[in-house]
């Protein structure tokens, strides 16, 4: 995995504006899952909109991901690291980002657990690809308060030569 942007090493984070199909709104406000996972495992592959971000840091890699719905009353997640996976990401399925309260993504550096950035929900198609515990890095998600937090969430694991 090579890293070459010091403010993504420093921060653990960073950020993409995707422009996605207006066939994935109407799967979203469909609720019709099945066709947004099938399109979600397209787009991680190395030619898909997901894919050509990863693969500017991973060279040969698999991807798993989950379909992530989040309503209020709801918990704060715990801190965990993906240690096993070389990147995550979350991509906002948020038609109204601005109707959410909470669903912050929580990251900090596993040396430094008093320094947290608090990632508030994103708008439509903003994708974040962030560091795991391979790096140093830990995460949660924060409790969703009030709205509905949807994402598509994975991590991406280099396969070995």
């Amino acid at each position: 995995m090579t890293i070459n942007d010091p403010n993504f090493q420093t921060l653990g984070h960073c950020f993409f504006s995707l422009s996605l199909p207006v066939e994935v709104e109407t799967w979203v406000q469909q609720e019709n899952w099945v066709a947004l996972d099938q399109w979600l495992s397209d787009q991680v592959q190395s030619t898909g909109l997901i894919g050509q971000k990863l693969s500017h840091y991973l060279n040969n890699y698999s991807v798993e991901h989950i379909i992530s719905l989040r309503t209020s009353p709801d918990e704060d997640g715990i801190w965990h690291d993906d240690g096993s996976r070389d990147l995550a990401f979350s991509l906002s399925l948020n038609p109204l980002p601005e109707s959410i309260k909470g669903g912050d993504l929580a990251m900090r550096k596993k040396d430094s657990p008093h320094l947290e950035t608090l990632i508030p929900a994103q708008k439509w198609g903003t994708l974040i690809l962030f560091l795991t515990g391979k790096q140093g890095f830990e995460h949660k998600t924060c409790a969703v308060e009030a709205g509905k937090r949807l994402v598509a969430a994975g991590w991406a694991t280099e396969r070995s030569s």
